[in-house]
């Protein structure tokens, strides 16, 4: 697949429309979406989530997750964030 990326274990990123954010989440990962609207899709999931700027999502693992930036937009991916401080987006 052509423009994927693959990051860190804590970074943010700034996403033209239509670029893909591949990552391994191993146990849970907290996706925030500070800027502009994303699309997230998880292995083995039924359903998908689209973020808007504000919105969090947790991710849990182990499992291969995919960002595609829907609109220009800025993802926050935090593994070491405490747990159970925002709601899931719908």
């Amino acid at each position: 697949m052509t423009g994927l990326l693959d990051l860190p274990p804590i970074s943010t990123r700034l996403l033209a429309t239509g670029k893909l954010v591949r990552r391994d989440v191993a146990d849970r990962l907290e996706v925030h979406c500070t800027r502009g609207r994303l699309w997230i899709t998880v292995d083995n999931s039924r359903e998908d989530i689209v973020l808007e700027a504000g919105e969090r999502h947790e991710v849990t693992g182990p499992t291969l997750m995919v960002i595609e930036a829907l609109t220009p937009a800025e993802v926050v991916l935090d593994d070491e964030a405490p747990r159970g401080l925002f709601t899931d987006a719908a």
